[in-house]
């Protein structure tokens, strides 16, 4: 057995992120302490998020996605999660690694709103987002129908807005407005009326973040398929 005394240096973190991917066989890790897979343009992770302290000798699992159906500068932490501070590992001090991260890494995958191994059908996705609820965060708000868009699966894309809308229009005016206005739906139908484009931005995010060798799968309830 290893026997982890040592701060979060490199080699300790690299150990780590082994431990955890023998956990969660579909994922890999691209950086150390990231774990990740993707399904359509849907990256999802877990970060064994680092925190700065004087020891440095702690890590903080967590959960959360994104959309490379989007363009942006870095990977956004859409519905992160973290554990609850009630079990013994929402923080994992590394000379306690050995003695959680297994039951760390069970809860995250019981917890997790979005599963992380096995397949993933648009519905899932979509009852992941839909059970999460920021304030007037318009990346929740759009990404499910925009994966849906992606996947060529009009009906389910519509389906998906029309349930945004309803909360789209619920928000103050000034949100609304910095995302469109009066034109945010009509933007989103242009979206989905042309998945082409999104399948070309998903291509350019994933060079960009460089992630051509994270896992990929398809969607299981749709036709198209990537490649």
């Amino acid at each position: 057995m290893v026997i982890i005394k040592d701060r979060l240096s490199k080699g300790v973190q690299n150990l780590v992120t082994k431990q955890w991917l023998e956990f969660f066989p579909e994922m890999k890790s691209i950086i150390r302490m990231d774990l990740m897979r993707r399904v359509g343009p849907l990256l999802i992770c877990i970060e064994l998020e680092r925190h700065c302290n004087i020891l440095q000798h702690q890590y903080w699992p967590c959960f959360f996605v994104h959309n490379l159906a989007r363009e942006f500068l870095s990977l956004t932490t859409m519905l992160k999660l973290y554990l609850p501070t009630w079990t013994d590992c929402k923080y994992i001090n590394i000379e306690n690694h050995l003695g959680v991260y297994q039951k760390a890494a069970r809860l995250i995958k019981e917890e997790a709103p979005i599963p992380l191994d096995g397949p993933i059908s648009l519905d899932q996705v979509f009852k992941g987002y839909s059970n999460f609820q920021p304030s007037y965060y318009i990346d929740w708000l759009e990404d499910s129908l925009l994966i849906a868009a992606w996947a060529g699966e009009k009906k389910k894309a519509y389906q998906y807005l029309d349930w945004a809308e309803k909360i789209f229009k619920t928000w103050p005016e000034t949100a609304q407005e910095r995302h469109g206005g009066k034109n945010w739906r009509a933007n989103l139908v242009a979206k989905i009326e042309n998945p082409d484009e999104l399948r070309e931005i998903t291509h350019t995010e994933v060079i960009k973040h460089k992630l051509e060798k994270v896992p990929y799968q398809d969607f299981i309830d749709v036709e198209y398929k990537e490649g």
